[in-house]
């Protein structure tokens, strides 16, 4: 999959051209058991994401938040909505998905969201579950403008007040004042394109951080 990405009926027709399907005794298989599988990772979702956020995410460290979008041209999908489409494909319903990863890019969760859900609703969420299924009460939360707004700043405040540090930052090179106890962080990752950098010094203030600009 991460060689040749393709649908599952895209792989299943890639394995008559290579030795895969034999290696792993899979040539038999029918398309709805690739189906089924889907299933049983759903099901055991929340038990996976659990054990990779306790193995790559840690307290004081960052994690980095981006969403994209894939168009739908089916009929009977809830979540395919009209909504704002990131590959460019005009008229067409979509599904919004949202991915947490750590300081190295290394996935986490995802998420999928209804193709009209605002990029900062998808935000708010993803700081619950980091909070609440991941216990994670101090890190910085890495995403681009438009999931970082000043209302999910305000909201989020709240949070602070309760007991817990959060740091919000963009994606381009930026340094932060004094103040607080945050460890010195340096981000780069590829997930975030390139060369962008998110840095807090190792004395960083002791409220919310919103970045004026984003990629």
């Amino acid at each position: 999959r991460i060689l040749f990405p393709a649908s599952k009926l895209g792989s299943t027709r890639h394995w008559s051209h290579c030795t895969l399907g034999s290696e792993f005794d899979v040539l038999d298989v029918e398309l709805d058991e690739l189906y089924a599988s889907l299933d049983w990772l759903l099901r055991r979702q929340n038990r996976i994401e659990a054990k990779l956020s306790a193995i790559h995410l840690a307290e004081g460290g960052s994690v980095l938040y981006d969403l994209s979008s894939s168009y739908y041209c089916g009929e009977h999908c809830d979540l395919a909505q009209f909504g704002h489409s990131r590959d460019g494909k005009k008229g067409w319903p979509i599904i919004v998905y949202g991915l947490l990863a750590n300081h190295q890019g290394c996935p986490v969760a995802v998420q999928v969201y209804a193709g009209n859900t605002a990029d900062p609703k998808t935000m708010m969420d993803q700081v619950e579950k980091v909070r609440s299924r991941f216990n994670l009460t101090r890190v910085v939360m890495v995403g681009d403008r438009g999931s970082l707004t000043s209302t999910n700043i305000e909201k989020n405040q709240g949070i602070s007040r309760c007991g817990m540090d959060w740091s919000f930052t963009g994606r381009k090179h930026w340094e932060v004042g004094q103040g607080g106890d945050i460890e010195s962080l340096a981000v780069r990752s590829a997930a975030f394109g390139g060369d962008t950098i998110a840095r807090l010094p190792r004395r960083t203030p002791d409220r919310l951080l919103e970045s004026a600009f984003g990629g």
